[in-house]
């Protein structure tokens, strides 16, 4: 995944036909969120564009209540990281990214 041009790929087109939530969920992060979209087209990971919109918007509604740093668990490729740690970024908060696994 990543480094993906929703508006050029037949896959996303075709996922359309399939599911046109959640391509329209995307190409709305393609079309007012260019800042974000432009993040999941330069980072190698396993979530959407729009699942980064919803991380970075969670972060950012939430940051009074939190209080705390954020913490990931999991950070793979670190795609989602690159999206929170965005988030983070626009309100103060730190950010603790953990990658357990050693390599397979």
């Amino acid at each position: 995944m990543g480094k993906r041009n929703y508006l050029r790929d037949p896959s996303y087109w075709l996922l359309g036909l399939r599911d046109w939530r959640r391509a329209l969920q995307n190409l709305r992060v393609v079309l007012f969120h260019r800042k974000l979209y432009w993040i999941s087209r330069s980072v190698d990971g396993l979530i959407s564009a729009y699942l980064g919109f919803v991380l970075d918007r969670t972060v950012v509604k939430r940051a009074q209540e939190l209080r705390r740093p954020v913490v990931e668990v999991g950070a793979f490729k670190g795609l989602s990281t690159v999206f929170l740690s965005n988030a983070c970024a626009k309100v103060g908060m730190r950010l603790h990214s953990f990658e357990l696994c050693e390599g397979l």
